[in-house]
């Protein structure tokens, strides 16, 4: 319950800081944001977009700029998304970044794929596949899942 309404009251936020900021309040725009990151310790730029169903786990989430989010991504800890060479980074849906993770650039991450814990992400990452390290590079790719409502880990989250 507690983390429904987190999750909920840090969405109504991202909502009014885009809804102040497409508007041109920018001083309302930046409030609301202080107060998301403040209270959530999620710090999402206006222009971000971020699709329904994102789920931060924790706080201290930096989501820069033009930087696109699709849906049910699962952002952990300390994740920040930021600029480097003229571009922010896409994500596709389902993603899961866990903790630590910088991931900057104009690059793309597909559908389902996963970023692991300290990883620098510089490169594109294709969809299903699991990216390590510093720079990160692909360690696997992920098998169709035997239930789609299982998350990556579990058991039943992979065939075979």
């Amino acid at each position: 319950r507690e983390l429904h309404l987190s999750i909920r009251r840090q969405r109504q936020m991202c909502i009014r800081d885009r809804y102040h900021y497409d508007r041109g309040h920018l001083n309302r725009s930046r409030i609301a944001g202080r107060m998301n990151s403040v209270l959530n310790g999620v710090e999402v730029s206006p222009r971000a977009q971020v699709g329904s169903g994102v789920i931060f786990h924790s706080s201290r989430v930096v989501i820069g700029g033009g930087t696109n989010i699709g849906r049910n991504a699962h952002l952990f800890t300390n994740v920040n998304f930021g600029l480097r060479s003229g571009g922010y980074p896409t994500l596709g849906d389902g993603v899961t970044v866990f903790a630590n993770a910088v991931i900057t650039g104009n690059i793309v991450i597909g559908d389902d794929a996963v970023i692991s814990p300290n990883s620098v992400v510089l490169g594109n990452v294709a969809a299903r596949t699991v990216g390590a390290g510093a720079p990160a590079t692909p360690i696997r790719t992920r098998r169709p899942p035997v239930d789609s409502t299982r998350q990556f880990g579990e058991p039943g989250s992979e065939q075979g």
